[in-house]
């Protein structure tokens, strides 16, 4: 059996707060390490903060976003650990809500949200477009500033984690993608999940119905042998 510590984390994040974002996000990411984490899963859009609204639709935000996301690849705090941060990024003329995968100073994916909140207090279909393309690889042109410190032109736009090393693959989700009725941690989870992993920023609680699907998405990555097994003398719940 292979035992892997995952680190997440709910940071103080605020609107357009680039550098005390940045701040926050790198000494998450030292707190993770010292404790002997593999993984670090960090808020929704917690580079540019989850509330800009309106300045989502500005360049400068997406701008702002890359620069902080270049001294995260140049500094040493990727070493050994995979950090998935938020960030608003342009595809093609479109903006997305994202994940950006990183390892050991380098780019892996980057995963966008396939189904946008759009109920309640939410409004993301006003800044951001679903992705539609759940099993496609799309290359994605990164910036010339992140070229500079990776080496990399571009990097696969995907829905699931590849193998790298000793890394676990994980499955990796959002917070709406639970509930859907095209659930997409479903197929990839059959695909190469290992471990599934969920990033939010809108709620502070779980409700027990989240809690539920959390449990069901995970007996999907044990397998059909396994989803009801339950310990000698112990009984499921």
């Amino acid at each position: 059996m292979q035992l892997t510590t995952l680190a997440t984390c709910n940071l103080n994040q605020w609107a357009l707060d680039f550098e005390g974002n940045l701040q926050r996000i790198a000494e998450s990411i030292r707190i993770a390490k010292t404790r002997g984490a593999r993984y670090r899963l960090g808020p929704e859009l917690e580079i540019p903060g989850y509330g800009c609204q309106d300045a989502f639709l500005e360049g400068d935000t997406l701008r702002h976003s890359w620069e902080c996301l270049a001294q995260l690849l140049d500094s040493d705090l990727t070493d050994g650990i995979l950090c998935d941060v938020g960030m608003p990024i342009m595809h093609r003329n479109a903006r997305y809500n994202c994940r950006v995968l990183l390892l050991n100073r380098q780019i892996l994916l980057i995963r966008p949200k396939m189904i946008l909140a759009d109920d309640g207090n939410y409004r993301e279909p006003r800044w951001f477009a679903a992705w539609q393309q759940p099993r496609a690889i799309i290359e994605h042109h990164l910036p010339r500033m992140i070229h500079a410190i990776t080496g990399q032109e571009t990097v696969p736009s995907e829905t699931t984690l590849p193998r790298s090393g000793r890394m676990v693959p994980a499955m990796i989700f959002r917070s709406v993608d639970l509930p859907a009725p095209l659930r997409p941690r479903r197929a990839t989870a059959v695909r190469v999940g290992k471990v599934s992993v969920r990033s939010s920023a809108t709620t502070l609680r779980l409700p027990r119905s989240t809690k539920v699907l959390l449990r069901f998405s995970s007996r999907i990555i044990a397998g059909p042998g396994r989803r009801n097994r339950t310990a000698p003398g112990s009984t499921s719940r």
